[in-house]
C-alpha cells in the first residue's frame, strides 16, 4: 500500500484547481430576474434577518469546521487516516463563499436553492472522489502485496543465489582442502617410500659392523669361598681389576635384533689374604689344589695361631702373607642384541647370550714381606669353561658409519673348577667400550 503522504498528494493535486461552478441555469435565472422591472416591494427586515439567520444556522449545522491551515495534531492525524476529511473543509469553504456573494443580489429563496444545489454538487463530487479513493487504496494494497511478493521472491532468489554461491564456494574450498590433503598424503607417502628405500639400502650396506673392545673387569665369588683350597675359606678373598681387550663382529638381522660374536681376553685375579706361610720345615706343600713347582718347602695355614700349635722346628720361618691366583681365558661370546629405543644421537640395547672360555693362563704366587714367588698353578681349573652373559649397551652416533658404545656386562661362570675341589662360584663384572664401525 502506498504511504499516507502519497495519498494526500494525490488528492491535493486533484483538488488544487477545483472551483465551484454553479449550474448555468442559476445565472440565467438571476440575470432574467435582475433585468425585469419589478415593483419595489418593501421586505420586512425580520424576513431578511430570519433568512440570514437560517442560512448561518444551516451552514453551521452542515459545516461545523472551517478550513484551517494550522491543524492541530488530532486533525492532522485524522487527515492522514482519511484525506477526504480535508476535502470536507474545502467543500464547506467553497459553499459559503458563493452564498455570501448571492446574499447581496438575490432573494432568500434563490439563495437557499443555490446553496442546496451547490451542496448537492459537492456531495456528488465527494462521492466520486470516495470511489476514486477506494479504488486507489485497493490498487495501492494490491501494489504493495505485489511488491511484497516480488520483494519476497527477490529476497528468496538473492538468498538462494547467495546460498548457492556460498555452497559452491564451500564445495570448492572443501574440494581444494581435500585435494591439498591428498597431495600432502601423496607427498608424505613418496617421502616415506624414498626414506624407506634409502633406509633399506643403508641397512643392506651397513648390516655388518666391527668393534674393537676394551674393558675393565672385576672378579668375585658368590659363596666367598677360597678358590685355592677349602682350608682357607675363612680368609678374606679380594679381586684385583684386570683389563680385557678384543674385537667383536655384529650382524643386524632387522630393526630390533642383531647378533654379535668375536674374541677377547678375559683375566681373573683373586687374592686370598692373611695366610700364614711357613718355610724351612721338612713337611710342606699341604695345599692339594696347587701343583707346586721349584724346590721350596712351604706350609700354608689360615692363621699364624694355628701354626704355633704345630712342631715346626727351630729353623722354620713363619710369616703372614697373601696367595694370589691369576688365570685368564680366550673368550668367544655369542650374544643377541635387542633394540629398546633410540633417538637421533643415542641408542639403547639389551644384550644377552653366553661365552665359551678357553683357559690360556694359570699361576699362583705367594707374597710376604721377605719373599715374592711363583709357587705353581691351580690343578682344579677346567680348560673349557662357560659363562652366562647379560648387560646393556648404550650407543652414541658419531657419524653415519661410526658409533661409540659403552657396554656394562655381568658374566656368571658356570664350569670354572673341577667338581668337589672348591665351593667357589666365580663371576665377573666388566664395563666394555669402544668404537663401532658399520660396513
Amino acid at each position: 500500500m502506498m504511504e499516507d503522504k502519497n495519498i494526500n498528494r494525490l488528492f491535493q493535486e486533484k483538488l488544487k484547481d477545483f472551483e465551484v461552478q454553479p449550474d448555468p441555469r442559476i445565472w440565467s435565472n438571476i440575470e432574467e430576474k435582475l433585468s425585469k422591472k419589478k415593483k419595489r416591494r418593501v421586505i420586512p427586515i425580520w424576513w431578511f434577518a430570519s433568512g440570514i439567520a437560517s442560512v448561518v444556522i444551516l451552514g453551521l449545522f452542515l459545516f461545523i469546521q472551517t478550513p484551517n491551515e494550522n491543524l492541530d495534531s488530532n486533525e492532522i492525524q485524522k487527515t492522514k487516516e482519511n484525506p477526504l476529511n480535508k476535502y470536507e473543509n474545502i467543500v464547506t469553504e467553497e459553499t459559503i463563499k458563493p452564498i455570501e456573494k448571492l446574499e447581496e443580489n438575490t432573494t432568500k429563496e434563490t439563495t437557499i436553492t443555490t446553496a442546496k444545489q451547490t451542496i448537492q454538487t459537492k456531495k456528488k463530487e465527494k462521492e466520486f472522489l470516495m470511489v476514486e479513493y477506494k479504488i486507489a487504496s485497493k490498487n495501492d494494497s494490491l501494489q504493495q502485496s505485489d511488491d511484497t511478493v516480488k520483494g519476497y521472491t527477490s529476497d528468496t532468489k538473492i538468498a538462494m543465489e547467495k546460498s548457492s554461491k556460498k555452497s559452491s564456494k564451500d564445495t570448492i574450498t572443501e574440494f581444494k582442502a581435500k585435494e591439498k590433503g591428498l597431495e600432502k598424503q601423496r607427498f608424505m607417502a613418496e617421502v616415506e617410500k624414498v626414506t624407506k628405500e634409502e633406509t633399506e639400502v643403508k641397512e643392506q650396506k651397513s648390516r655388518w659392523s666391527i668393534a674393537p673392545v676394551f674393558g675393565l673387569v672385576a672378579s668375585n665369588s658368590f659363596t666367598k669361598a677360597s678358590a685355592i683350597d677349602a682350608t682357607l675359606n675363612q680368609n678374606k678373598v679380594s679381586s684385583r681389576e684386570t683389563l680385557s681387550y678384543g674385537v667383536n663382529i655384529a650382524y643386524k638381522i632387522n630393526e630390533k635384533w642383531s647378533i654379535r660374536s668375536g674374541a677377547q681376553i678375559q683375566k681373573v685375579n683373586l687374592e686370598t689374604q692373611n695366610v700364614a706361610i711357613v718355610s724351612g720345615i721338612p713337611f710342606a706343600n699341604n695345599l692339594t689344589n696347587i701343583e707346586f713347582s721349584g724346590g721350596d718347602n712351604l706350609f700354608f695355614a689360615n692363621t699364624i695361631e694355628s701354626v704355633n700349635d704345630l712342631s715346626t722346628g727351630s729353623n722354620s720361618n713363619i710369616e703372614e702373607g697373601n696367595l694370589q691366583q691369576e688365570y685368564s681365558y680366550i673368550e668367544f661370546p655369542l650374544e643377541a642384541t635387542y633394540h629398546l629405543f633410540s633417538s637421533d644421537k643415542f641408542e639403547t640395547n639389551i644384550v644377552s647370550g653366553f661365552s665359551t672360555l678357553v683357559l690360556n693362563r694359570n699361576t699362583i704366587s705367594a707374597n710376604s714381606s721377605n719373599f715374592n714367588r711363583n709357587i705353581g698353578a691351580a690343578n682344579n681349573l677346567n680348560t673349557l669353561n662357560f659363562s652366562a652373559n647379560l648387560g646393556l649397551e648404550f650407543r652414541m652416533n658419531i657419524s653415519d658409519n661410526m658409533k661409540f658404545h659403552v657396554n656394562p656386562m655381568f658374566k656368571a661362570q658356570l664350569n670354572t673348577f673341577l667338581e668337589g675341589t672348591t665351593n667357589a662360584q666365580p663371576y665377573t663384572i666388566g664395563v666394555y667400550s669402544g668404537l663401532i664401525f658399520d660396513f
